[in-house]
C-alpha cells in the first residue's frame, strides 16, 4: 500500500509545481505590446486601493497622452481582472498535465481492497490534452493583449476628448466675451438714447446663448475628464491630475492609409484568437468522438487484505456507455466548432470592413479640417481684419466688428471639431495597425468560446 501512494506522489509531483509565475505568464503579453510600442503591464494586488508610486509620480504631474496611458495599464481593474486569467489558465494546463491515476479504498465485511488504476484513454489523450491547454494559455495571452491595446485606444481617445473639450472651452469663452462686450455696449447706447427696444434684446439674446454655450462646454469637459479617469482606473480619492498638451495640429499632409486593410488582418491578434478556438472545437470533436465509444479502460494494480495480510495484483475496469452522454458531448463539440468557423469569417470580414471605414473616416476629416484651416479660417480672419481697417477709418461700427469676430470664432470651432474627428479616426487606425477591432467599430461583440485551443488543419480566414 505505501509504495502504491509513493509511487502516485513521484509520479504527480514533477508537474503540482509548473504553473509559470505570475511575472513569467506576463512576459508574452510585454513582448507584443512592446512590438506594439506600448509598455509592459505589470499586476496589481486585490487589496491594494492606492496608486503605486510609478502611478502616483506620473499623476502628479501633467500627463501626457504616453503618460495617461501608462498610467491606465498600470492601474485600470478591469484589465487587471483580465490578466488574472491567465492564471486560470495556467493552472488548466498543470491539471492537463497530470497523468489520468485514480486511487480508491474500499472497506467491506473487515476486508480493504485498495485500487490504483490509470485510466488507458486518458494517458492516450494526454498529450492531446497538454497541446489544448497549452493552445488555450495562448489564447488567454492574446486576449490580455487584446483588451491591453483596446483600453490604451481607449485612452487616446478619451485624452483627446478632453484636448477637445478644454479648447472648446477657450473657444466658447471667448466667444461669450465678445456678445458681452456687445452686448455691454448695446446697453449704454440703449440708456443713451441711442438703438431700439428689439436691438437689444437681440443682443442679449445673443449673450445668453453663449452663455448657455459655455455652460454646456465647461460640463462637456468634466465628463471629457470623467471618461479618462475611468479609463485609467482613477478617481476622485487618488492623486489629482491634469493633461498637459493643447490639441494636436493637424498634420501638414493627408495620412497614407492605403494598406490599412492589409496590415490590420496581418497584425490582428483577434483573428488569432479565432483561429485558436477554431482549432479548440475540432480538438473537442476528436476527444469526444473517442470517448464516445469507449469511455473508460482503467489498468493498474490492486491491494487487499485476505486473512489480516496484504496481496498485490493486477487490475482491469472497463466501462461502457449506457447512456447518450458521450454522444451529446461530440455533438456539442460539433456546435462548438461550427460556431467558431463562423466566428472566424466573421471577424474577418467585421476586420476588413472596420479598415476601410477607419480609412474613409480619417481622409474625409483630413480633408474637412484641412479646408477649414487652408481657406474658410483664414478667410475669415481676412474679414476680421478688413473690419479691423474699417473700424479704425470709421466706416464700421462695435457690432460688425465684433460680429466679424465672432465668426471667426465659429470657424475655429468648426476647424477644432473636424480635427477631433480626425484625431478620434487615426486613434482607430492605431487600434487596427496594432492588432485590435476598437470596441466603438464593433458591431456585435463575439462570445468567448468555453472550450480549450488545439491544432487542427485546413483552417484559414479571409486573404
Amino acid at each position: 500500500m505505501r509504495q502504491v501512494l509513493l509511487a502516485a506522489a513521484i509520479l504527480m509531483a514533477p508537474v503540482l509545481g509548473c504553473a509559470p509565475a505570475s511575472p513569467a505568464l506576463l512576459r508574452p503579453v510585454s513582448a507584443t505590446l512592446a512590438q506594439r510600442g506600448l509598455p509592459a503591464l505589470a499586476p496589481v494586488a486585490p487589496g491594494q486601493t492606492r496608486p503605486s508610486a510609478a502611478v502616483a509620480e506620473l499623476l502628479r504631474r501633467p500627463l501626457t497622452l504616453d503618460a495617461a496611458v501608462r498610467v491606465a495599464l498600470a492601474q485600470n481593474r478591469r484589465l487587471q481582472a483580465e490578466i488574472e486569467e491567465l492564471g486560470i489558465a495556467a493552472a488548466e494546463l498543470t491539471a492537463a498535465t497530470l497523468p489520468p491515476l485514480q486511487l480508491s479504498a474500499t472497506y467491506h465485511l473487515d476486508t480493504v481492497e485498495v485500487d490504483a488504476l490509470a485510466d488507458v484513454i486518458g494517458l492516450l489523450e494526454l498529450a492531446g490534452r497538454r497541446r489544448a491547454a497549452r493552445s488555450q494559455l495562448d489564447g488567454a495571452t492574446a486576449g490580455v493583449a487584446v483588451r491591453a491595446i483596446q483600453l490604451a485606444a481607449e485612452v487616446e481617445l478619451a485624452f483627446g476628448g478632453v484636448q477637445l473639450a478644454r479648447a472648446r472651452v477657450a473657444l466658447r469663452q471667448h466667444a461669450f466675451d465678445a456678445a458681452a462686450a456687445a452686448a455691454l455696449v448695446r446697453e449704454r447706447a440703449f440708456e443713451a438714447g441711442g438703438g431700439t427696444e428689439l436691438a437689444l434684446a437681440r443682443q442679449l439674446d445673443q449673450r445668453e446663448t453663449a452663455r448657455s454655450r459655455l455652460g454646456r462646454a465647461q460640463l462637456e469637459l468634466e465628463l471629457a475628464r470623467e471618461r479618462l479617469g475611468r479609463a485609467m482606473g482613477v478617481w476622485g480619492a487618488d492623486a489629482p491630475w491634469s493633461v498637459a498638451e493643447a490639441p494636436p495640429a493637424l498634420p501638414a499632409a493627408a495620412p497614407a492609409l492605403d494598406e490599412l486593410e492589409r496590415e490590420a488582418v496581418a497584425h490582428s491578434l483577434e483573428v488569432e484568437r479565432a483561429r485558436a478556438a477554431a482549432r479548440a472545437g475540432a480538438q473537442e470533436v476528436g476527444l469526444a468522438r473517442l470517448r464516445r465509444w469507449l469511455p473508460r479502460l482503467g489498468v493498474g494494480a490492486v491491494a487487499e487484505t485476505v486473512d489480516g495480510s496484504w496481496e498485490l495484483g493486477p487490475a482491469v475496469s472497463l466501462s461502457l456507455p449506457l447512456t447518450g452522454e458521450a454522444t451529446a458531448a461530440e455533438l456539442r463539440g460539433r456546435g462548438r466548432l461550427r460556431r467558431a468557423e463562423h466566428e472566424l469569417y466573421a471577424s474577418a470580414v467585421e476586420l476588413r470592413s472596420a479598415a476601410r471605414s477607419a480609412r474613409l473616416s480619417a481622409l474625409g476629416a483630413y480633408s474637412e479640417a484641412a479646408h477649414l484651416r487652408d481657406v474658410v479660417v483664414p478667410l475669415r480672419q481676412r474679414i476680421l481684419d478688413e473690419t479691423v481697417r474699417h473700424y479704425n477709418a470709421m466706416n464700421a461700427d462695435t457690432f460688425t466688428l465684433l460680429a466679424a469676430q465672432q465668426e471667426l470664432v465659429d470657424g475655429q470651432d468648426l476647424l477644432l471639431e473636424a480635427t477631433a474627428r480626425f484625431a478620434e479616426a487615426m486613434a482607430q487606425v492605431s487600434a487596427l495597425r496594432r492588432g485590435v477591432l476598437p470596441d466603438a467599430m464593433r458591431q456585435a461583440p463575439a462570445q468567448e468560446p468555453s472550450m480549450p485551443a488545439a491544432e487542427t488543419p485546413s483552417l484559414h480566414v479571409l486573404h
